[in-house]
Formats: C-alpha cells, structure tokens, sequence
C-alpha cells in the first residue's frame, strides 16, 4: 500500500497574512526560484543528502555553478530562503527550529502559521507547498514537495482507497528516488536515482 494515501496532506499558499494577490505572486516566485534550479542542475550536482544541506544556484559573477545537496525539507527551506530572503533563524523562528523536518512543515501548515490551509486538493496551484505527514515515530518524518502544476483527477489504480478520488500533479522536491520515467531524475536502467 501506497502509505500517503492514509496520511494527513497539507498544502498552502504561502504568507496568509498577504492579500490573496499577493500571496499568489509570491507562491509564483517560490516556484521560479525551485524550477530555474531544476533547469541549472546537473545530474552530478544533483545529491539527496544532508550534513551538511546547501542549494545553489548558478551565479556567472561569483563563478559558481547550480548545485544540490538537501533533503525534501530541507530543499523547501532553502528555497523560501532564496526567494524571499529568509535566513535560516527566521526559518527556525517560524517552524521551531532551523532546520525543520517533513512533519514541521506538515504541522506549521496545518496550524495555519504564516501559511493558508488548502483543503482540497483541486485547489492547489503551482508554487503552494504539499507536505505530507508519516505516522509517528517514521523516519523519514513525511514528505514535503513544491506543486508545479494544476492537479488533474485520473481513473484509479492501485492502491484503491473508497470513496476517495485520485489526482496526479506535477511537482519539485529532492527525493532519494526520482518519481517516474517523466522525472528528470530519470536515467534509463536504472531503477532509483538520488535528487
């Protein structure tokens, strides 16, 4: 069985103190920065890891080339920071440590701190955050991604869950495994390959 299909799903759009405009905007620019990192990335500087965490990306003044070494949450960390300019005290300020893990996020979005809940998933637009909580005591501690796209309801396959309805969604995260042939994780023959 597929362990997320059990699990609580929070996503957000970030900053529900903005306007909705604006807050839009921002997800908007959240987005830009995890897909220009993305598009930078080589499959050689390209890690899921942490101890130590960096995201990088390419800056033709300062000589450097994108790079990547993070965890799902950890990446979402940097990304807010590259986007808006947080450090990672006001991180901790904001999730209860600096650093937070997969169900930080889950739970900071779920209370509603600095984020607006979504409740349904046909609502989620590219740029809000989709985390996920594993049950207690797992580790990973869940699962946070970036929304790229729209998500579309599919016809259900396996694992089937009642009365529930099936949607797939485009995202960016750093994961230990890409997610499909249509990651761009992928590498032919390959059957795992590290974010």
């Amino acid at each position: 069985m597929n362990r997320a299909t059990f699990l609580s799903l929070a996503a957000f759009a970030p900053f529900a103190a903005a306007s909705p405009a604006h807050a839009r905007t921002m997800s908007e620019e959240y987005l830009q920065w995890a897909q220009s990192l993305v598009d930078e990335l080589t499959p050689e500087r390209n890690v899921y890891g942490s101890h130590p965490t960096y995201v990088e990306w390419n800056d033709a003044a300062m000589g450097r080339s994108a790079r990547n070494r993070s965890v799902c949450s950890s990446f979402a960390s940097h990304v807010l920071e590259q986007s808006f300019g947080y450090t990672p005290g006001d991180i901790g300020t904001w999730f209860g440590k600096p650093v937070p893990q997969a169900r930080e996020y889950h739970d900071t979005i779920a209370a509603g701190r600095g984020f607006e809940r979504i409740e349904h998933v046909p609502a989620i637009r590219p740029g809000d955050i989709i985390a996920v909580a594993y049950p207690e005591g797992s580790h990973p501690t869940g699962h946070v991604m970036i929304a790229a796209s729209l998500a579309n309801a599919r016809g259900a396959t396996a694992p089937f869950e009642a009365g529930t309805q099936q949607y797939e969604i485009d995202v960016i995260d750093s994961a230990n495994s890409g997610h499909g042939t249509t990651d761009t994780r992928h590498r032919p023959g390959r059957s795992a390959e590290r974010s």
